[in-house]
């Protein structure tokens, strides 16, 4: 029940960074109240998602399970795109990039590559934060 309800959080804190900062997010109407109800159904998904892939003997850490929580999460946000009505997500522009010595002014990405963005950002914050809390627990 601690693992669940700390999905459901990270998920919240993760979509609300994601809302603020990534321009392909659009959010019509009661912000709190969607973003709520997308991190109940993330965390869902990322809950079954681990227990699904352990039962079928999958690596369940690792860079292997980050790649299939990817696809997992991609999956997940292309629906809850299709059944909130509020919540939708779109095509961007990135400003400001800066790779190495290059500076990238301005580039459009399509909403394909801004599904893969959120995804991807999505599921590496939420990778993250649950190895902090659980990097100093021993199995």
């Amino acid at each position: 029940m601690k693992v669940f309800l700390r999905n459901i959080l990270f998920s919240y804190i993760v979509l609300v960074f994601l809302e603020i900062h990534f321009t392909g997010i659009e959010i019509t109407f009661d912000i709190q109240k969607t973003l709520l109800l997308m991190a109940l159904g993330l965390g869902i998904i990322n809950s079954f998602a681990k227990a699904l892939i352990k039962l079928v003997s999958l690596p369940s850490s690792g860079i292997f399970y980050l790649v299939l929580n990817f696809f997992v999460n991609l999956v997940a946000f292309f629906m809850l795109d299709k059944i909130l009505v509020s919540f939708s997500i779109l095509d961007s522009n990135i400003t400001g990039l800066k790779l190495l010595e290059l500076m990238i002014n301005y580039f459009n990405v399509s909403v394909f590559w801004s599904y893969v963005i959120v995804s991807g950002v999505f599921s590496l914050s939420l990778f993250f934060l649950n190895f902090l809390c659980t990097s100093g627990k021993k199995k």
